[in-house]
């Protein structure tokens, strides 16, 4: 077995880089959210619950943090956050941040709700995906994903 994994990054395949399978793994997870949403009729799109879930954690965040949380340029999350504005799950209001105008995020009465709503159809799904794996497993993945993304953080340039 050690000989065919040593063969395998002597060839040097793309296919059987870590990165592949990460990225494989982030493509059906996406598939997946995706179908999921449709199933339930969700009134967001996964990223949309994202913003809503991370603006829950964070009150009163404002639009470039919330940038740097999901990894997105300030324009994307702009659109995000237009979307949710209009659907009136979320509000932004001005506010000053070390002497400097910013928007904060605030989430909704119905922005709260859908989160909750959404969250308490779609963790039953995770919950059936999980029981295939141990605890331990679970923990192991979680931590050698964050190091793998500490270790991108060391190479990315994020321009947000």
């Amino acid at each position: 077995m050690a000989e065919q994994f040593k063969s395998k990054i002597t060839n040097r395949l793309y296919t059987e880089s870590l990165y592949y399978d990460v990225k494989l793994t982030e493509k059906y997870s996406k598939m997946l959210g995706l179908q999921l949403f449709a199933k339930l009729n969700a009134p967001v799109n996964p990223e949309e619950l994202l913003v809503l879930d991370v603006t829950y954690s964070n009150p009163d965040i404002c639009q470039r943090d919330l940038a740097k949380l999901l990894v997105k340029d300030r324009a994307n999350t702009g659109r995000l956050l237009e979307s949710l504005e209009k659907k009136e799950l979320i509000k932004r209001v001005v506010d000053v941040k070390n002497n400097r105008l910013v928007k904060k995020i605030m989430i909704t009465e119905s922005g709260n709700q859908v989160l909750h709503d959404v969250m308490d159809k779609i963790f039953p799904l995770f919950d059936k995906i999980s029981e295939k794996f141990t605890d331990e497993e679970i923990m192991i993945v979680k931590d050698v994903l964050k190091r793998m993304r500490d270790s991108f953080k060391d190479i990315v340039e994020l321009q947000i």
